[in-house]
């Protein structure tokens, strides 16, 4: 009966490889299809990512690096 606790040491968070910045966008439309609460898609120099919680609060994050 042990329920995740963000303030607690262990999972932070699962992240998911995306290919593409395209596929990042594509996860943040399915996330708002489903009515998942997301934040924005993040373009930072090193990749793109978007980022929401799943029904019992770990943070998901889908990202994709900049190609080398």
């Amino acid at each position: 009966g042990d329920a995740f606790d963000a303030r607690r040491v262990g999972l932070d968070h699962i992240g998911l490889a995306c290919t593409s910045e395209d596929e990042v966008r594509s996860w943040a439309d399915r996330l708002d299809e489903l009515g998942v609460h997301r934040g924005p898609v993040e373009t930072v120099p090193y990749g793109w990512a978007v980022t929401a919680r799943d029904p019992d609060g770990i943070a998901i994050e889908f990202f994709c690096p900049v190609a080398p």
